[in-house]
């Protein structure tokens, strides 16, 4: 019970500025530009952004006051910014890798690829003496600033490359995500090593064939891959199938939970300094925080969020089909949602939905300790023994006549007979029984059962936890989507149906560990 309650008070106090913390406040910046798919912040000024479209690559020095077109390209799918110098720029687009080294103001193709699926540029990464670009043929690499280009040896050479992502630039080690898997190399660039491999279909001996490639008939769970700053043991891998993350250099990876998510396809995934990491599914930005997802976008009227960018203060960005939104309290933190309490009135107290938890599953303490006090009494009980056996004779004689002389008639001996009496057949009946009575009061101090309750008892324990942990993270989780549910409007229907679908699915499983006593006792 001191457990219960203990567990119940740590998530009372310390929910409510996690669990229950305001989602930040969202403003459009880039007017009337939509169809945003990426954008960055000068490293130097975070008023200075470019934003990439399906038009071209747009920049303000006002933080969004106003906007100029800078390069008119077909589809932009990745800005970057180059590391070494503010003001150079890097643009991944369907018609190749552009490079800017004056803020924008002037454009240079520096990557073309032989064909369609080689000039679709989608992914890339510029480190000291090494620049790579990720397209839908293959990774591909420049050692001489981008005067040559050389296809990647490997798996890499032929699957399509969404990103590319190293800890910093003095990082050796660069991660990339493609169909085939997430490849590691810890020089550079010179070598790969598979870490991570997808649902794909995959032949190791199979040679680039560009006539034949069709990359987007090719299926995988692996959407992006991100590196924690500045640690390059850390990264994060998007997937259909949720977040997952490494923290050896991708020798092993562990899937993060999806409490909290409101789809488990991410497709994008933020890895900054200090352990921050946020996923994008289509809709939502979800901040990963005390082991779980924390919805960041709530209310955003998107119907699709591309990406978000950080910049060097820590303020957010969103590339989102209905423009660029800007968080506006990124130095707020959380706040304390007063309405939490009301919330919980509506709710059966948690106390109860853990005790009826525990009941469900016959998992009580009392249960425990009845053990042990039946154990003891056993000692009172002898144990009885009975014994029973059985003797069945009979004696039988037929032999009537006696031997006690012989005689002699004509040389020859013949014995000489009497009468004895008459034939002889006699029965006995013998029947045996016992009863014995032991008592091992020695039970009373200890017994053999003690050993096995022992056992019973640690395993009950653990499940007993985990049952009660179980409980209360869902019964906090209904509590938080409902309260965002209250917050949405009446037109925004589609993200109502999600949430209220998401309740009825925390209903059930609660209602599962409890044998229906949740739905039973909920105020209406």
């Amino acid at each position: 019970m001191e457990k219960r309650l203990l567990v119940f008070l740590l998530v009372y106090l310390f929910l409510p500025c996690g669990l229950f913390a305001e989602s930040p406040a969202w403003k459009q910046i880039s007017r009337d530009l939509l169809d945003v798919r990426d954008a960055v912040c000068d490293y130097s000024n975070s008023n200075i952004i470019y934003i990439g479209t399906s038009s071209g690559i747009f920049k303000t020095v006002n933080q969004g006051e106003d906007w100029r077109l800078v390069l008119a390209a077909d589809k932009t799918n990745r800005i970057y910014i180059d590391l070494f110098n503010p003001k150079g720029l890097y643009a991944a687009t369907t018609d190749g890798l552009w490079q800017s080294i004056d803020a924008g103001q002037n454009w240079k193709r520096i990557f073309r690829g032989k064909n369609s699926f080689e000039r679709c540029c989608l992914s890339f990464l510029s480190l000291p003496g090494a620049l790579f670009v990720g397209t839908q043929a293959g990774l591909f690499s420049s050692t001489d600033k981008a005067r040559s280009w050389h296809r990647v040896r490997g798996f890499l050479a032929n699957t399509r490359v969404m990103s590319i992502s190293s800890s910093g630039a003095s990082s050796k080690y660069i991660y990339a995500a493609s169909t085939d898997g997430v490849f590691v190399s810890s020089d550079k660039g010179i070598t790969w090593d598979k870490v991570y491999a997808s649902s794909s279909s995959e032949n190791p001996d199979a040679e680039h064939k560009e006539e034949d490639f069709d990359e987007v008939e090719r299926v995988s769970i692996i959407r992006y891959v991100s590196v924690e700053a500045n640690n390059d043991k850390i990264a994060y891998m998007a997937t259909a199938e949720g977040v997952y993350r490494t923290l050896d250099f991708g020798l092993s990876w562990e899937h993060l939970t999806n409490y909290g998510l409101l789809s488990e396809n991410i497709h994008f995934v933020l890895a900054l300094s200090g352990g921050r990491v946020y996923a994008l599914t289509k809709t939502g930005l979800f901040l990963f925080n005390n082991n779980r997802w924390q919805e960041q976008a709530f209310g955003l009227p998107v119907s699709q969020i591309r990406s978000v960018y950080s910049d060097t203060k820590g303020r957010l960005y969103l590339a989102t089909d209905r423009g660029l939104f800007m968080n506006q309290d990124f130095q707020g933190g959380a706040k304390e949602y007063s309405g939490v309490d009301a919330l919980r009135e509506e709710e059966p107290d948690i106390n109860k939905v853990q005790e009826a938890a525990i009941e469900y599953a016959e998992v009580n303490i009392k249960k425990i300790k009845d053990w042990r006090r039946q154990a003891k009494m056993r000692a009172f009980l002898p144990k009885v023994t009975v014994d029973f056996d059985y003797d069945r004779n009979k004696t039988v004689s037929t032999n009537t006549w006696g031997i006690y002389s012989s005689y002699s008639n004509g040389g020859v001996t013949a014995p000489a007979r009497h009468y004895v009496g008459p034939d002889d057949n006699s029965r006995y009946y013998n029947n045996n029984w016992g009863v014995s009575l032991i008592w091992e009061l020695g039970d009373l101090i200890w017994s053999e059962a003690q050993t096995s309750i022992d056992v019973r008892s640690r395993l009950m324990v653990q499940l007993r936890d985990d049952i009660l942990d179980e409980v209360t993270k869902l019964y906090f989780e209904r509590i938080r989507v409902k309260r965002e549910l209250e917050n949405l409007g009446l037109e925004d229907r589609k993200r109502r149906s999600e949430k209220e679908l998401k309740v009825a699915e925390l209903t059930a499983s609660i209602d599962a560990l409890t044998g229906g006593y949740f739905s039973n006792n909920i105020r209406k």
